[in-house]
């Protein structure tokens, strides 16, 4: 049995003054430099609901931006699901 820690905490709701992108990208770039997994945490929060629609689209707008920033420094990237991460570590 492996268990998978998420290492990566995207949280845009929680609060607006912390620039996500960028904290969340310097840390990735750390654990790549690791040759470590990136799991990235984030909760539906951050994506859906009917709560405050323009919280949705920055937060979406925000995760694209940190994915764009990811693919364009690391083009040989994988995003894969938990359950390929854990057979490829096998």
């Amino acid at each position: 049995m492996r268990y998978l820690v998420r290492n990566i905490y995207f949280e845009p709701s929680y609060s607006e003054d912390i620039d996500w992108v960028s904290k969340s990208y310097n840390k990735i770039r750390y654990l790549l430099y690791m040759n470590i997994p990136v799991i990235i945490s984030m909760h539906r929060i951050n994506f859906a609901g009917g709560l405050d629609s323009q919280n949705i689209q920055r937060n979406v707008s925000l995760f694209k931006d940190l994915i764009s920033k990811i693919i364009i420094n690391y083009p040989e990237v994988e995003f894969i699901s938990s359950d390929q991460l854990s057979s490829k570590l096998n």
